[in-house]
């Protein structure tokens, strides 16, 4: 039986969500098969739409509401955290039931630094997986807990970036 080990893609540098599809168009390509769930936007990405049409993979959003985390009112908040929590349930089910050979939880770090998850939650899901599933996670500020328990952890950080000549993020390159 093979051995399925945990990714970690952290940092404040661009390219953690196209290193999670990367892996996971790398897992379908060779004719495994993928959970890429994704948490934090409630939105699809261009990723999103693409990962959809291919073979081998599954694409499951938690969370539905369009705001930015910061911007939510009490009552949103409490919406945002009940989604991320039913999420992981939900992602742990067909972890448990589907036969992936890998699960990608992209932002899930950064569901759990906004309290909308918890990292005991996250612990405990990557515990308990199956033994030959490949878990992928993603987010900024990774906690130590999780940077321990993992097996590749990867750091991206920003050397030059084009928002610091005030150039917005654009479609088919940012989202």
């Amino acid at each position: 039986m093979k051995r399925g080990l945990v990714h970690i893609y952290t940092g404040n540098g661009k390219g953690k969500t196209t290193a999670c599809v990367g892996l996971a168009l790398r897992m379908a390509g060779s004719g495994g098969k993928v959970l890429y769930s994704f948490m934090q936007k409630g939105f699809e990405s261009s990723e999103i739409r693409m990962l959809r049409s291919i073979d081998g993979i599954d694409v499951y959003q938690v969370c539905t509401i369009k705001k930015f985390s910061h911007l939510l009112n009490e009552d949103e908040r409490a919406e945002y955290r009940k989604q991320h929590e039913e999420g992981l349930i939900e992602i742990s089910k067909r972890c448990m039931t589907g036969g992936y050979d890998m699960v990608v939880i992209d932002e899930a770090i950064g569901a759990v630094n906004e309290k909308a998850l918890g990292i005991d939650e996250l612990l405990t899901f990557i515990k308990e997986k199956p033994p030959g599933c490949e878990v992928v996670l993603s987010g900024r500020n990774a906690p130590v807990e999780l940077i321990e328990t993992a097996d590749y952890v990867s750091e991206i950080i920003p050397v030059r970036h084009p928002f610091e000549k005030g150039i917005s993020g654009r479609k088919g390159i940012e989202f």
